[in-house]
């Protein structure tokens, strides 16, 4: 007698039960069971605290290089993955290769028999400080469904990882700040274990702290609970490592509304999208804006806020493009998987700053049905028995049969 371990994903005769389609939120609980597992190449390496410590090397154009640790982790789930990296506010991926931020990040997806089913390796080969950030595992079906680990890219000489907008040691990077809102200054450091100092330039330069609503976090920066007129004018974030000193510079610029500019946002595609019944739509929202001001985008579907869903995936919005004539790019990407035809129609985004600085641009999408069949198993992985029969509880995702020429 032989014990196989066998994915249902691959028996070649199977009952299927359960007719209905799951609610959102059962779907959403029966994927969670499909939470994806991180494992680093590396078996010495300790993750157990969600944080990894690396040391970073240098850019091949410097004048010192320096060959960093390498970062080889892996991804597994029984459904397909993604990986995604959160710095600060901004978020990159799944196509880090057309990136210019990240761009050395290689992802590979592998399908395969096994515990598992799917795999997805990040590897780089040479980590930089710049690198630092959250890497977050996600199923491609589902974005809530997730792990991560957060990665240090340790380079004393380069402790603050966020990018000065022009290329001078010092030059003030501007930044817009909303009276009595909370702001987080972008001083992420690329070690966990470095003392930050954040104070103005100005005729009172005693450092800032918690009796001032001030909080360091090396991951995210210097965080103001509360901004008011006292954070008007120059500030630093400041650290001495080795006993040389290293800083960040800002002008916070505080007002109660935005200047009037009125945003124009883009779509690509900008033309009419036309797709089959299960396969996916990305549509892409870019909108410029004053340097140091970040734009809100919501997306709606036939005027209604789009919600994202074990379907569907809304990218924060971050910033693609900055400092050049006094304006940044921001974008938003929204990602409907396997369209059904209720999501055909217009799609919308909107930036906002303000009542009186806001704009909007509109897509039609059309959905042409085919044949076919979405199932998802309750069960990871079974054992059998040679000549054994076996009953398998599928649950139905969608079901359509018109199969009509796409001709649009």
């Amino acid at each position: 007698m032989t014990t196989l371990l066998v994915p249902v994903l691959f028996l070649a005769t199977i009952e299927i039960t359960g007719s209905q389609e799951l609610p959102g939120s059962q779907l959403h609980n029966l994927l969670n069971t499909h939470k994806p597992v991180i494992e680093f190449s590396n078996s010495s390496i300790n993750a157990s605290s969600g944080e990894v410590v690396l040391n970073a090397g240098t850019y091949g154009y410097e004048r010192a290089f320096r060959q960093g640790d390498s970062l080889n982790v892996t991804c597994y789930s029984s459904l397909p993955t993604l990986w995604f990296v959160v710095q600060g506010g901004e978020r990159s991926g799944p196509d880090f290769s057309q990136q210019d931020v990240l761009g050395e990040i290689n992802v590979t997806h592998q399908t395969y028999f096994g515990r598992h089913g799917h795999s997805s390796n990040l590897y780089i080969e040479n980590i930089k400080y710049d690198y630092t950030g959250l890497y977050v595992c996600t199923l491609a079906q589902d974005s809530k469904v997730n792990s991560s680990i957060y990665i240090f890219a340790k380079d004393l000489e380069r402790p603050f990882t966020d990018h000065n907008y022009v290329d001078i040691p010092n030059y003030p990077n501007d930044l817009v700040l909303y009276l009595k809102t909370e702001f987080t200054i972008p001083c992420q450091t690329s070690f966990p274990d470095i003392n930050v100092t954040f104070r103005c330039l100005c005729a009172d330069p005693k450092p800032l702290g918690p009796e001032q609503g001030v909080v360091f976090d090396p991951k995210r920066g210097v965080r103001i609970e509360t901004v008011d007129k006292s954070f008007d004018g120059v500030f630093a974030c400041e650290t001495n490592v080795n006993g040389i000193t290293y800083s960040r510079t800002f002008t916070l610029l505080l007002i109660d509304s935005v200047f009037p500019f009125t945003l124009k946002p883009a779509l690509q595609p900008s033309a009419d999208v036309h797709k089959y019944i299960g396969e996916d739509f990305l549509i892409s929202c870019f909108v410029e804006v004053l340097v140091g001001i970040r734009p809100v985008i919501t997306w709606f579907h036939s005027n209604t806020e789009v919600q994202e869903s074990n379907r569907i995936s809304i990218t924060k919005v971050h910033k693609v493009d900055s400092g050049l004539n006094d304006f940044e790019e921001f974008r938003s990407d929204l990602l409907v998987r396997g369209v059904i035809p209720s999501d055909d129609g217009i799609y919308k985004c909107t930036a906002w700053n303000s009542p009186e600085d806001k704009g909007e641009v509109d897509i039609n999408f059309f959905v042409h049905e085919r044949a076919f069949v979405t199932l998802v198993a309750e069960e990871e992985n079974i054992t059998v028995t040679e000549g054994q029969s076996l009953k398998l509880i599928f649950h139905k995702i969608s079901t359509y049969t018109k199969n009509p020429n796409l001709t649009g």
